[in-house]
């Protein structure tokens, strides 16, 4: 996992992210958050299926209504 395999493709998370603190991200049929953390940590979790963008938007810490 840490060998420079130059096959493996590279993003930048400021191009992935768009200056957002959170995205939502699809992997088949099931919807995934990415967040960064006030730390710069990232966190990947598993997210409703009813999350919409403004979900993604809102500020890390908020609860979502």
């Amino acid at each position: 996992m840490c060998s420079r395999d130059l096959k493996t493709p590279w993003i930048d998370l400021n191009t992935l992210m768009r200056g957002q603190r959170r995205v939502l991200l699809r992997h088949g049929e099931r919807p995934y958050q990415l967040s960064i953390t006030r730390r710069g940590r990232l966190i990947l979790t598993a997210a409703d299926q009813d999350t919409d963008t403004a979900a993604a938007a809102a500020p890390p810490g908020k609860a979502r209504s």
